[in-house]
């Protein structure tokens, strides 16, 4: 077998980019002009909205067993979470409204979400179509 299957030819003064070389800065380096478009602000902005739900995605994992351990404690009669819980009836009306409004609120953004990709993927497979299409002889 041949070693070019491994390795693609490059034209010019084009180096190669392996992942036998394990350079992550080197293929970071490469790859960063289609990852931070100059030209682009849509990418850019998509980039950095992209970040930040990530970011917004860790912080609810990391979140997730201070809840659980606050709970438990608020089971158990020490209350250890930041916020007091004096009034138990208050919280027990107002946590399930909470949790419903959030559901709601996450339930329509997930649906806007939809559309507007569908909206955005319609409009490049209309384009895409345009381009395939033959003129008429």
């Amino acid at each position: 077998m041949s070693d070019q299957h491994h390795h693609p030819r490059t034209s010019g003064n084009e180096s190669p980019v392996s992942a036998d070389r394990g350079a992550l800065l080197t293929t970071l380096i490469h790859l960063w002009p289609y990852i931070w478009p100059s030209d682009r602000r849509d990418l850019k902005t998509r980039v950095i909205g992209s970040l930040v739900l990530l970011l917004a995605a860790k912080l609810a994992t990391v979140a997730v067993p201070f809840t659980y351990k606050w709970a438990t404690d608020a089971l158990a009669g020490h209350g250890t979470a930041p916020v007091a819980a004096s009034n138990w009836l208050l919280w027990a009306m107002a946590a399930p409204v909470a949790m419903t409004i959030a559901y709601g609120g996450m339930r329509i953004l997930m649906a806007a979400l939809t559309q507007w990709r569908d909206g955005l993927f319609a409009k490049v497979a209309m384009n895409a179509s345009i381009l395939n299409e033959k003129p008429a002889d």
